[in-house]
């Protein structure tokens, strides 16, 4: 019971924590961007989420994830198969409420990714509210995190929704962490990092989680073979 209890306490605190920092304007959110990642990367474990989720969102972001994992790419007319089955997505709002958290695992992934894809959503959150579009997606984007003093993969990585979407009275973002993409399918692409901050897994976030939030905001729509994603396309075509 005491267990339980102080996994409660510290969800609540990490909420709370959330909540005052998106209810700051822009440039009080920038000084304490830091100090809030730090937060979300000692406490924003899959268990604690788990306390705070709400049941609507959450199986919605948990069929999205299942399908996004069973999306093909199509290459050069060649239907790809590109998710290796490992995939963690957190969604908030513009609140800085933490709505649904799911995991997504049939490989030998171990690491809670968890607290990665907070800290991205979160990190969406803040430029959106600064006017910085395109969450994790531009090098812009991440040369203004860093300059805000969130170390580009260290405290933060490539890997959000490019858009939020629109839910009754607020905003949605996404944040995505450890999908994992076929070997077979990878080892052709990396020619080099792209973006200059990206990393393999980063980019394989970003598309992920891009996918992921189409099917979150479409929920009746079915799973489907999609173009290959330009940046996965430019990388093939400079090998």
């Amino acid at each position: 019971m005491r267990e339980r209890e102080k996994l409660s306490e510290t969800a609540k605190l990490l909420q709370d924590r959330l909540t005052a920092f998106a209810a700051m304007d822009s440039d009080t959110q920038r000084a304490y961007l830091k100090q809030i990642l730090d937060v979300i990367k000692a406490s924003a474990r899959k268990d604690i989420l788990e306390r705070l989720v709400e049941r609507e969102y959450q199986e919605r972001l948990v069929t999205a994830v299942e399908k996004t994992t069973q999306t093909d790419f199509i290459a050069e007319d060649t239907l790809i198969s590109p998710w290796a089955g490992s995939a963690t997505m957190v969604v908030v709002n513009l609140e800085g409420s933490i709505l649904a958290a799911a995991s997504y695992n049939t490989s030998n992934q171990t690491e809670d990714k968890t607290p990665f894809a907070l800290a991205k959503a979160t990190t969406a959150m803040h430029l959106y509210q600064a006017r910085m579009f395109g969450g994790l997606h531009t090098v812009e984007n991440m040369d203004y995190l860093a300059r805000s003093g969130a170390q580009p993969l260290v405290d933060i990585f490539m890997g959000s929704g490019r858009h939020p979407i629109q839910a009754e009275t607020t905003r949605l973002f996404f944040g995505s962490a450890g999908c994992i993409p076929k070997s077979d399918y990878v080892k052709d692409l990396l020619a080099g990092a792209y973006p200059s901050y990206d990393t393999q897994a980063g980019l394989f976030d970003n598309i992920f989680s891009d996918i992921a939030t189409e099917y979150f905001a479409y929920p009746t729509v079915e799973i489907r073979p999609r173009p290959e994603p330009n940046a996965l396309r430019e990388m093939r075509w400079r090998n």
